[in-house]
């Protein structure tokens, strides 16, 4: 069992293989430690086995290191002399990396200090866990507060206050209406009661009395004439980030849902420009089509199925004048 002294600083007893006092912090280097104990217990007239001289005592002040401890984030110009010291694990390390515990004020390295992911104050872990039911972050308790609809205990940076009856729940009981100009309500409550309020373009700021506005099928961006793009196949209405001159035919604007890509041509063209080939029912768009007939008109794949029923109709000819001249 190793031999216990005693810390010169707080009396906190320590064995000879410690460096750091995990009471007050105090660097012990062993060398010094050990040659300043044999000094003064030679000038004392003790024995090598006597304990440390009490604390309080000119003896134990005349043994403090002149080493000072540099306690965690205390001063950040400090000198090369001075370290870190965690309270959390006692070990040394570089000045100025730790903070203090803003609860119990413990000093601690970077890798006992946790931040609070709202107020980012420091905390040691038994001061702090990793509450927050919507992301499981580590929030302080000071920062976490209950949803009065779900009893969800999240962080304050999950909460919304609603438009219209001023309550603060977390956002998963919210309902949030418009992009640029956002309303939160709460949820299935007064969403449903909340009354129109005249609204305005998201694009430009114009305000649309009545029923003037459309909103985006996509974002629901509230948008003015200017900015309301309607599909030319399905006439929905899009904002200019939703919908482009798509169409390779026409130049026109269609929506994703309206667009398709020709299985022959692999051209992308709006549903408009399709045709259904009358021989394979293959849907294709109107450049591969071959009109065939002057009365009756039939459609079919370009170069392929117009080839095929054109030798059926010679070869349907043929066999009728056949049958004819064999009757003659």
């Amino acid at each position: 069992m190793a031999e216990l002294i005693h810390c010169p600083e707080c009396g906190n007893p320590l064995e000879k293989d410690h460096i750091i006092c995990r009471k007050c912090g105090l660097l012990l280097p062993i060398k010094q430690r050990e040659q300043a104990i044999r000094a003064k217990l030679s000038d004392a007239g003790t024995g090598s086995g006597t304990p440390f001289p009490d604390p309080g005592s000119e003896i134990a002040e005349d043994l403090q290191p002149e080493i000072t401890v540099q306690i965690a984030g205390e001063d950040s110009g400090a000198e090369a002399g001075q370290i870190v010291a965690c309270e959390a694990c006692a070990e040394a390390g570089a000045k100025s990396r730790g903070a203090r515990c803003s609860v119990c004020s413990s000093w601690l390295c970077p890798e006992h200090a946790i931040t609070c992911g709202v107020c980012k104050k420091t905390f040691c872990r038994e001061h702090i866990d990793r509450s927050c039911s919507l992301c499981n972050d580590y929030v302080c308790p000071d920062c976490l507060l209950c949803c009065p609809i779900c009893s969800r205990v999240v962080g304050a940076d999950h909460l919304l206050a609603c438009d219209q009856c001023g309550q603060v729940n977390c956002e998963q009981c919210m309902s949030s209406t418009g992009v640029v100009l956002k309303k939160h309500y709460c949820k299935n409550r007064c969403d449903l009661t909340a009354e129109e309020e005249p609204s305005a373009c998201e694009e430009c700021g114009e305000l649309l009395p009545g029923s003037r506005g459309a909103r985006c099928s996509v974002c629901g961006k509230m948008l003015c004439h200017d900015h309301a793009v309607p599909c030319s196949i399905c006439r929905k209405t899009f904002c200019r980030e939703h919908i482009h001159r798509s169409c390779s035919l026409c130049d026109d604007y269609v929506c994703q849902e309206c667009l398709f890509r020709c299985p022959v041509c692999d051209a992308i063209v709006g549903a408009d420009h399709l045709q259904e080939c009358d021989h394979c029912g293959q849907v294709i768009c109107k450049n591969c089509v071959a009109d065939v007939g002057i009365i009756v008109k039939k459609k079919y794949c370009k170069n392929r199925c117009d080839l095929l029923t054109e030798e059926t109709r010679k070869q349907g000819l043929f066999r009728k004048l056949i049958d004819k001249i064999r009757m003659e």
